[in-house]
């Protein structure tokens, strides 16, 4: 009896750290943000890519304007105690004048996160960190799925 309880209690403990290594599914990512515009990336165990993302910017001289952004460096995922994939990430344009952060996590198949963009423009439409025209998306929530 003390053998089977002892084997038992192995495999039990066996299994638990690998059901928090695989908490969350590697691949492509599709949803939308909740102002229903899509979001897609791509995550391993490891990293996030291919980060697109469409969104509409509103700005200090009146103008609104909607465009998709990608082209993103990877970033970091780090799986928490719960095998939560965290990710956490910012952004700033060669020029300075754009700043994006991004942030959210993946559990199971469903990724959950925020995007925020904020860009400054001079007043001949051109990015320009000393400009002062500021253009932002305000904080998007999202969901994505793994098929």
């Amino acid at each position: 009896m003390k053998r089977t309880l002892t084997i038992s209690l192995l495999s039990l403990a066996l299994l638990v750290p690998a059901t928090a290594f695989a908490a969350f599914r590697s691949g492509n990512y599709a949803g939308n943000t909740n102002d229903n515009r899509p979001v897609s990336f791509k995550a391993t165990q490891s990293k996030l890519s291919k980060l697109s993302i469409r969104l509409r910017f509103k700005c200090t001289d009146g103008d609104k304007f909607e465009t998709v952004l990608k082209g993103f460096p990877a970033q970091n995922i780090v799986r928490n105690r719960a095998g939560v994939g965290r990710y956490n990430a910012t952004f700033t344009g060669s020029s300075g004048a754009s700043r994006y952060v991004h942030r959210g996590g993946i559990r199971n198949k469903r990724a959950t996160g925020t995007f925020t963009a904020r860009r400054t423009y001079n007043f001949e439409d051109q990015l320009d960190s000393q400009g002062t025209v500021v253009c932002t998306s305000g904080t998007l929530r999202y969901i994505a799925r793994r098929p």
